[in-house]
């Protein structure tokens, strides 16, 4: 008989909701962002700041025990019979950890908070039915902010089907949602950028220059460098380079690693644009 795995994500997930609900409601309370010109979104984003050196840190640690920093160099190893890489042994991809699993579930329960904090804090109409008021706060979240709403509940769908396969203990590629969450590094650096901008303090030519590139080397870094960082170090477990391996990769993986990379570079791209060519 197979043993069974607690049932972390039914108590985990709605404990981290409560938690940052709880935590947002505090701060609202005692008025702690009440001087800023936009309180609301200023509390949102001390939550997500903190957050997200939360996380990273979490994630630092499990990593540091995990076999993604293996540096033995292995042999070329035969396809599948479909051609496909086999990936039956390989670490990365068959190992579990309970700690790696408790990270994406508090972040599971964190995503829905902050999806939910992204409705309410979107300006309905006054004179919507009460009946369909969360319909009309829903639609209305989606078409202020389209790419952000998109990304927030996209992001959380994922995230609660795999805390789906944690509970029925059949996850895999652990490891590799661990890098991916690495890409939350550039937050902090993302909202003290933003806190500059709009707290009303001076902001000269030269602090906005510094901040634009504070952040888009940061994003750089987290959301390029750790994809690179990780392709590098499934290429060695098969005995090949990052490029060769990511064209070996199934379609569905090869498919939603590149968009999810071409996301990032459409972003980071605005951003240099931003710096480069806007005036001051």
């Amino acid at each position: 008989m197979e043993e069974q795995n607690p049932p972390i994500p039914l108590i985990v997930v709605p404990g981290s909701i409560a938690l940052y609900t709880v935590l947002s409601q505090i701060l609202t309370r005692k008025n702690v962002f009440s001087t800023h010109p936009r309180p609301s979104q200023a509390r949102n984003n001390a939550i997500s700041a903190g957050h997200a050196v939360l996380t990273t840190a979490a994630v630092l640690y499990a990593l540091a025990s995990s076999p993604i920093i293996e540096n033995h160099i292995h042999t070329r190893r035969p396809p599948l019979s479909d051609g496909n890489l086999d990936d039956s042994s390989n670490p990365l991809i068959q190992d579990r950890n309970a700690f790696a699993n408790l990270i994406t579930t508090w972040e599971t329960g964190y995503l829905i908070y902050d999806t939910w904090m992204l409705v309410q804090d979107a300006k309905t109409n006054r004179n919507a039915r009460r009946k369909n008021a969360l319909v009309d706060q829903v639609l209305c979240a989606a078409r202020q902010k389209p790419d952000i709403f998109a990304h927030h509940t996209l992001l959380a769908s994922a995230f609660l089907v795999l805390q789906g396969y944690i509970f029925r203990g059949r996850e895999k590629g652990i490891w590799v949602i661990m890098v991916f969450m690495l890409f939350n590094a550039s937050n902090p650096v993302m909202h003290a950028r933003w806190w500059a901008r709009s707290s009303g303090q001076s902001y000269t030519r030269g602090k906005k220059l510094a901040w634009d590139i504070a952040f888009a080397v940061m994003f750089g870094a987290a959301r390029f460098g750790t994809v690179a960082w990780l392709f590098k170090r499934y290429g060695t477990y098969h005995g090949m380079g990052a490029v060769e391996v990511f064209g070996k990769l199934r379609v569905p993986c090869r498919v939603g690693t590149a968009a999810l990379t071409g996301l990032n570079a459409l972003w980071w791209t605005n951003l240099v644009k931003g710096i480069m060519f806007k005036k001051r």
